[in-house]
């Protein structure tokens, strides 16, 4: 049976297409993981989060051979990006864990939260990420939280 896995700028722009269709920008930031945090209600996001392209790029070819699926979902936005993220199971276990199916899986949040970007607070986000719950980095390796209502497509 063949699984869907388009090329990259392909999967990216299904991605566009699901973000626009529930009214997120369509302008994307990858991000890395660990560079999400929770205060109270707040989403706030580290300056230096965002990953490059090429990198996600290299990230999905890296995943494709393996067929166990590759994630590509929004986590938060703002009035101007969408904030994306890019995950692969390590191993068939955890693709079980978490339903991928083999080949490519798109997410949202039904309930976007916005996000606060903390441009020069490197030191109070050193304190925050001390004290805070990394929310990002759990959404990023278990992207099928029952605490998150998602659309998939």
């Amino acid at each position: 049976m063949q699984t869907d896995y388009p090329s990259f700028t392909e999967a990216t722009e299904r991605l566009r297409e699901l973000l626009d269709q529930h009214r997120w920008p369509v302008e994307i930031r990858w991000l890395r993981p660990g560079t999400l945090l929770t205060r109270g209600s707040k989403l706030i996001l580290h300056p230096g989060a965002f990953q490059p392209t090429e990198e996600i790029r290299t990230s999905y070819w890296y995943a494709v051979p393996k067929q166990m699926g590759v994630l590509l979902a929004g986590l938060c936005r703002d009035n101007e990006h969408s904030y994306c993220h890019l995950w692969a199971p390590a191993n068939q276990d955890e693709a079980d864990l978490h339903l991928m199916p083999d080949g490519l899986k798109l997410s949202v949040p039904v309930d976007p939260p916005d996000v606060q970007v903390t441009a020069g607070w490197g030191l109070r986000w050193n304190r925050w990420r001390s004290t805070e719950v990394p929310l990002g980095e759990l959404m990023m390796q278990h992207p099928s939280s029952p605490d998150h209502e998602r659309i998939h497509a």
